[in-house]
């Protein structure tokens, strides 16, 4: 869907342009209004959906939206109120009185079920290619109802979960159950932490994931949550292939692809204080030379030019921003010309490789606050 948009109506809020977002075969896109930055009315508005060409595929019109509802396509593509609501998901379409009735049943089910449950879940395949690839324990404000996990299915054929597992580590009392429920292929699955009746540590954190045969597929653990961040599966992407690491990032991606570093490696060929800007010179790849010129912002209590120097040997870790920019998000030095500092976490640093003024990213006082940069020296 790169270079589509959606807006409210004519006139409103400004478009949401979406980039490098695919959207698989009966699968969603999850467009939350923090990302969008698109108000919808609750008396009456639209949304409206365009094509790379700017021509609109669809407009949705709805009036007095109630609170707490979805307004949601049903099977026969017309839409309609409904308390149930599905992010992510199939939806669900019910009426206050359909809810209600089933409350009652659910009342009297409930006890029943976790005797029985064990009974009817049919177990589904086996697979080493389910993963753990995001966790959030630590919401701003309430825990409860705000927690949840994210699994990935990184195989090319459908898998069915049915009863696979999640608990909170080797000897944990509470675990959740899958029950039949089947994982589309290169498809993330998000579990809220209400739908799995597990409440996540903010500290000294394990998860677990096993199938029906009790063998653990994946796990994690971490030390101390990051409050209102996600604990991230990141790709690295380097000359030597793909690695994985995890990492604390306010850059949340709930049942979305995560986020992918690039790892360059050279020498500092050009640094200017003054203009705050950085030439990389990467190795020679069939004798041609690559540079890479940055632009430096700089903050914290210890200076970026303490420590780097030209003529050291440099990896740069870096993100991109929505607009395609890179942004340092670790550095490493290899081999510096002069003397430099051991582990000095108390920098800020970031870098763009264009251009790019900084009041069109994060800000200075936002990154500082979330602390999503780290200096590494070696």
């Amino acid at each position: 869907m790169d270079g589509w948009s959606i807006d409210d109506q004519e006139g409103g809020s400004k478009p949401f342009y979406i980039y490098n977002e695919k959207v698989v075969s009966r699968g969603f896109l999850l467009l939350p209004s923090w990302k969008t930055k698109i108000s919808l009315n609750n008396s009456e508005d639209s949304v409206r959906l365009f094509d790379g060409d700017g021509k609109i595929k669809e407009t949705v019109v709805y009036e007095d939206a109630k609170e707490n509802y979805s307004y949601a396509r049903k099977e026969n593509n017309e839409f309609d109120w409904t308390p149930v609501l599905t992010p992510l998901s199939k939806n669900i379409i019910k009426t206050d009185e359909e809810l209600s009735a089933n409350d009652e049943k659910t009342t009297t089910a409930k006890a029943a079920s976790k005797s029985t449950t064990a009974k009817t879940i049919n177990n589904g395949d086996l697979s080493d290619t389910i993963f753990i690839t995001e966790v959030f324990p630590n919401p701003k404000g309430t825990d409860k109802g705000n927690e949840w996990v994210e699994i990935y299915n990184d195989s090319e054929e459908i898998v069915n979960l049915g009863g696979w597992y999640i608990d909170l580590g080797e000897g944990s009392t509470k675990k959740y159950i899958f029950e039949n429920i089947e994982i589309n292929s290169q498809e993330y699955s998000v579990l809220s932490d209400t739908e799995m009746s597990l409440t996540l540590k903010n500290s000294d954190g394990e998860l677990r994931l096993l199938d029906f045969e009790d063998k653990a597929v994946d796990s994690i653990t971490y030390q101390s949550a990051a409050e209102n961040s996600s604990y991230m599966k990141v790709k690295i992407t380097g000359e030597n292939g793909d690695e994985y690491e995890w990492k604390w990032t306010t850059n949340v991606t709930k049942g979305e692809e995560n986020q992918t570093l690039y790892k360059y490696k050279g020498i500092i060929s050009m640094l200017d204080e003054k203009t705050g800007s950085l030439e990389l010179t990467l190795a020679e790849k069939n004798d041609k030379t690559e540079k890479i010129s940055a632009k430096i912002i700089q903050g914290g209590d210890n200076p970026l030019f303490d420590e780097l120097k030209n003529g050291a040997e440099v990896e740069l870790i870096l993100s991109k921003s929505e607009t395609g920019d890179f942004i340092l998000d670790d550095f490493n030095i290899i081999n510096g010309p002069a003397e430099t500092s051991q582990n000095n976490d108390s920098g800020l640093v970031y870098i763009i490789l264009s251009s790019l003024p900084p009041a069109g990213l994060l800000g200075y006082y936002g990154i500082k606050k979330f602390g999503l940069i780290k200096i590494i020296t070696s």
